[in-house]
């Protein structure tokens, strides 16, 4: 899974293009740290060999592993090789998802999620098309699907 790259448009000094939104330089090339990743690149065996350092608490109160930040489920491939190797010793897993993403995604790893925390951020199709870039529906009808499979979905509005 690649690094996020944050780009701050405040400390941009347009060295090379018209501010960080459009600057094609790597973080190491920028002279005022106007570019940099966030997050950390792992293999599916660094990442459980991560998450397997916090079994003792999984074991002492009953948690689980929540996926979230970004959509996960833009990296289904990812997923179905990581949620299998969890899901032998994990007591739950959960993910965080917009449902802006084919069914298709969902389902492949769908078997090995036990909680869906769905994020109804906008409810007006105009609004979502423009603040989103997208389809209300597609979200709309992913939910449906998923409580539709009986699967233990969480409908959360976020602040």
């Amino acid at each position: 899974m690649p690094q996020e790259l944050i780009r701050n448009n405040q400390r941009c000094i347009q060295c090379s293009a018209a501010g960080a939104y459009h600057c094609t330089n790597s973080p190491e090339l920028c002279p005022v740290n106007a570019l940099s990743y966030c997050g950390e690149a792992y293999s599916i065996d660094e990442l459980v060999e991560e998450i397997a350092k916090d079994q003792i608490l999984y074991d002492e109160d009953g948690g689980g592993l929540t996926l979230s930040g970004g959509e996960p489920f833009l990296f289904p491939d990812f997923l179905s090789q990581l949620l299998p190797r969890l899901r032998p010793w994990m007591n739950s897993i959960a993910v965080e998802t917009c449902g802006y993403v084919p069914f298709a995604s969902i389902e492949k790893v769908m078997a090995d999620i036990d909680i869906f925390l769905y994020d109804l951020k906008i409810m007006n199709r105009d609004i979502f098309l423009k603040v989103c870039g997208g389809d209300l529906s597609v979200v709309i009808e992913n939910l449906e699907r998923l409580v539709s499979q009986h699967q233990r979905v969480i409908p959360r509005i976020p602040l």
